[in-house]
């Protein structure tokens, strides 16, 4: 008896939760619209967390970053869009040394170990931009260039944008 009272619950748990949905997609909405996506975003960001990107932006032709301000003595906000890391669209970046050798995403120079730079924030969860770095020289001339038209990017080299394209290269208002 308790075994079919347990199906029973569990069948109307499942009827409840998927309704009249027969296809694929259809479920998966609807078990999203149950909350487990942000279970799987946790999981997904201890899974980023535990293994740090180490990627060379320069490698990325559709990246998009733009130095937004200056909010603090040492953090700026900063515009980021990559369509394998993600867009960060007033992210904030701090202050630091470099702990290890990598390239300025703005200018594709390199930085060696110990240079002023700037990094994402890392609080309240790691970044999918988490490894990036801009030379802190390149974030002041950036911020100097701030003075331009709206809508210039300042973003250079072989790593950025300035053809005046939005995020992955669409057009601003193209959707």
């Amino acid at each position: 008896m308790a075994y079919r009272q347990r199906h029973r619950i569990s069948a109307r748990r499942n009827s409840e939760m998927h309704g009249e949905h027969t296809d694929t997609w259809s479920q998966t909405v609807a078990l999203l619209d149950h909350g487990l996506a942000h279970q799987m975003m946790d999981t997904l960001a201890r899974i980023a967390a535990a293994h740090p990107q180490k990627t060379a932006w320069s490698h990325h032709p559709a990246l998009t970053v733009r130095v937004i301000e200056r909010t603090s003595a040492r953090t700026v906000s900063v515009s980021w869009c990559d369509p394998l890391s993600g867009y960060y669209g007033y992210q904030s970046w701090h202050a630091s040394l470099a702990r290890r050798r990598a390239s300025c995403v703005l200018s594709g120079e390199p930085i060696s170990r110990g240079d002023p730079v700037y990094q994402p924030s890392s609080r309240p969860s790691r970044p999918g931009n988490a490894g990036a770095m801009i030379l802190a020289s390149r974030v002041d001339a950036a911020l100097r260039v701030d003075h331009q038209p709206a809508g210039h990017e300042v973003a250079a080299g072989a790593t950025g944008r300035t053809d005046g394209a939005g995020c992955c290269g669409l057009q601003e208002g193209a959707l």
